[in-house]
């Protein structure tokens, strides 16, 4: 952002009679909202967010216990010019136990603000006692690490990637990755470091890519290593999301969980764009109600999600594919048949088996794999150090499989000591690890596992 401009705002005349509604609970609300209250001056009881589930928090998740088993759908690396994340999280506080003296594998903690310290400062401290570094970013066949640290580019590759950047998004129009790089490009180290990294494939619009390769060109001597890869403490929910529903919470902002809105009145006139209703429903579809706004009311809706529609499977049976139509997707296409303006949703969400992707999470307790994990790396798993550096693909693998050990515990409840066989089955579990992997390629057959990965337990 620049320190020129981060200087808050005055405060404007009239805010105290104005309302604000934001439609879902995932970060782009939470962040909205806690802007609206620092830079806007509006008091957090002005300030309503509406999502349709019970938790808050979208694509930035982490729930679960070490007996049923940790859940997560995915992660998102950060590095040190986030600077929109970072100015958010400079004044959010991080968490605390209320109760000192509780225990440590309580699953549900009383958690509230610590004056003493903001997220930001949490994040920046853990990744400086701890730099990232991968221990193997690449591997196959059967676990055979990949060491070349280069990204494997030809002087054709390069031409290509140069042009991508000099073209205008105009140019390139609709093209498809895969019809603007030549074959040998998706053979390359570079090209396994991005389609893992940003869950990129080849039928996405190269003009996606070429956004990627602007906003994250300055990582690319650093691919192989992951280096300038900062993560946090915990799961991204706790980390982050926690501490900042915490903050809007004790600053009076309303949430209306259980809320599903299912379409907005806009009149349109000149140009000018005003939402007039807000029509949800609480709980059920017999709980219909219409929230009246004016041109005074600042309303926003975050359109289109990731994990939208996303189910869970379990150690006997297999995710099932939801291919209903999400809230927010249906919510977005009612908006923008209102005006062009609002963008195409059918781009996005018209295509569900290019779009999916699967993702497992495994609980390990007292698991030999911590002994893998630490010949392989180096690292000891319960050492609290960042112990694959982020995720490992494996080249070879039919489901484009990639998988990471982040720093121990990733939960608050996760039970992680130094690492003690059990003496007998009674003994307290007390060292539990979370790993997370995916594939991007979840219809292919197994190369050991002869099923989808989609048809997969577990």
């Amino acid at each position: 952002m620049g320190s020129y401009r981060n200087v808050i705002a005055a405060r404007n005349e009239g805010i105290e009679k104005k309302r604000a509604y934001l439609v879902g609970g995932g970060i782009a609300s939470l962040a909205a909202a806690a802007y609206l209250i620092r830079d806007g001056h509006m008091a957090g009881e002005q300030i309503t967010i509406l999502e349709q589930l019970d938790i808050n928090g979208g694509c930035l998740d982490g729930s679960g216990n070490a007996i049923d088993g940790y859940l997560m759908r995915g992660g998102r690396e950060m590095e040190a010019h986030y600077e929109c994340t970072w100015d958010l999280f400079s004044f959010i506080p991080d968490l605390m136990r209320k109760d000192p003296d509780e225990a440590p594998t309580n699953p549900r903690p009383k958690l509230v603000s610590n004056p003493e310290q903001t997220v930001l400062k949490r994040i920046r401290d853990v990744n400086q006692w701890d730099p990232n570094s991968s221990k193997c970013r690449l591997m196959s066949h059967c676990g055979d690490p990949d060491r070349d640290p280069s990204l494997g580019l030809s002087i054709v590759h390069v031409m290509e990637l140069t042009k991508l950047t000099l073209k205008t998004e105009e140019e390139l129009g609709a093209m498809t990755v895969r019809e603007f790089f030549s074959d040998s490009f998706f053979k390359t180290n570079m090209w396994y470091f991005w389609t893992s990294m940003f869950a990129m494939e080849t039928w996405h619009s190269v003009v996606e890519m070429r956004r990627y390769m602007q906003r994250f060109m300055h990582l690319m001597p650093t691919m192989s290593t992951l280096e300038h890869i900062l993560f946090t403490t915990y799961n991204q929910y706790e980390s982050m999301v926690l501490p900042l529903q915490i903050w809007l919470d004790d600053k009076g902002v309303n949430f209306d969980m259980n809320t599903q809105v299912t379409d907005l009145d806009i009149d349109i006139v000149n140009g000018e764009k005003t939402v007039t209703a807000i029509h949800l429903f609480r709980g059920s579809t017999d709980n219909r109600e219409t929230i009246t706004t004016t041109v005074d009311d600042l309303v926003f809706v975050t359109n289109g999600s990731m994990t939208e529609n996303s189910t869970a499977g379990n150690t006997h049976e297999p995710a099932i594919l939801n291919r209903e139509e999400g809230a927010c997707w249906t919510l977005w296409k009612k908006i923008a048949a209102k005006d062009p303006a609002f963008g195409r949703p059918e781009v996005f969400c018209s295509d569900i088996d290019k779009s999916k992707f699967v993702s497992f999470t495994i609980t390990a307790t007292d698991s030999p794999i911590a002994d893998l994990l630490k010949e392989f790396t180096g690292v000891d798993p319960y050492s609290h150090k960042a112990v694959t550096g982020g995720i490992m693909t494996i080249k070879d693998s039919s489901w484009l499989m990639s998988a990471t050990c982040n720093r121990q515990p990733q939960y608050r409840s996760q039970p992680v000591g130094n690492y003690q066989p059990k003496q007998n089955k009674d003994e307290p579990d007390k060292n539990v690890l979370a790993i997370w992997a995916y594939g991007l390629f979840p219809d292919n057959t197994g190369d050991y596992v002869k099923k989808k990965m989609s048809d997969c337990t577990g």
